[in-house]
């Protein structure tokens, strides 16, 4: 049972991540995610022990890094981004919804994610080393990895569900605050869903596993800091 300051209902927390990065998981080309969680967080923690939770796709940051001329994605992530911008309402259309730019009125929510690990990451190393598994460029990683420097990068291993027949929710159902978690109006026991097959989930985690042991992380953890390169 997850006790937080998020929800009273662990069944209906919910995620809100890069509708990229959703995709990835779902379809079983990515075993992870990493975060430090938003601006405003509640008690500025973002949580860490929550063992299963809905997948929420967002729209705006990752169009605004697009179009700041940013490459945080690895192809062919990147390309499709940019196909998928050019289908999207321009800003006169997004304030006349009352939605941003980027964001549809209605969203899909596919599917859901199981904890299988939290590993927390100080050194600069650790977080090239695991690059290979996942969707995003190091410029991306690093951005991520510097803000809150006394924070250590918290990197979810995932298992994850895809729902049968995908639910849909108004943009509206989500907080619009720049914080992580909410409390989502759908249970997941209450649908029915498959696991996603991360081929290379099993080697993800025995990486992980030996860079939380190595002493680079070691003397990171130590000094409280996380260690740029």
């Amino acid at each position: 049972m997850i006790h937080s300051a998020y929800n009273d209902d662990p069944e209906r927390l919910a995620l809100k991540e890069w509708k990229s990065a959703v995709d990835a998981l779902l379809s079983g080309q990515l075993p992870f995610l990493m975060r430090k969680g938003g601006i405003h967080e509640p008690a500025n923690r973002f949580l860490r022990n929550a063992s299963r939770f809905w997948l929420f796709p967002t729209y705006e940051h990752q169009y605004e890094q697009l179009d700041e001329g940013k490459r945080l994605l690895k192809e062919p992530w990147y390309s499709r981004l940019r196909a998928e911008r050019k289908q999207l309402r321009s800003a006169d259309e997004g304030e006349r919804a009352g939605l941003g730019v980027h964001t549809p009125e209605t969203i899909a929510l596919e599917g859901w994610a199981e904890t299988l690990a939290v590993f927390e990451f100080w050194a600069h190393s650790s977080i090239e080393s695991i690059l290979e598994f996942g969707i995003w460029t190091l410029s991306f990683a690093e951005a991520r990895f510097r803000w809150k420097p006394r924070e250590p990068l918290a990197v979810f291993h995932l298992q994850t569900h895809r729902l049968m027949e995908p639910l849909r929710l108004s943009a509206d159902t989500a907080p619009k605050r720049c914080y992580s978690w909410f409390e989502s109006p759908f249970r997941i026991d209450d649908f029915e869903s498959e696991k996603a097959v991360c081929e290379r989930s099993g080697e993800f985690a025995r990486r992980c596993a030996e860079l939380a042991a190595s002493s680079e992380e070691k003397e990171a953890r130590q000094i409280g800091r996380v260690q740029i390169a």
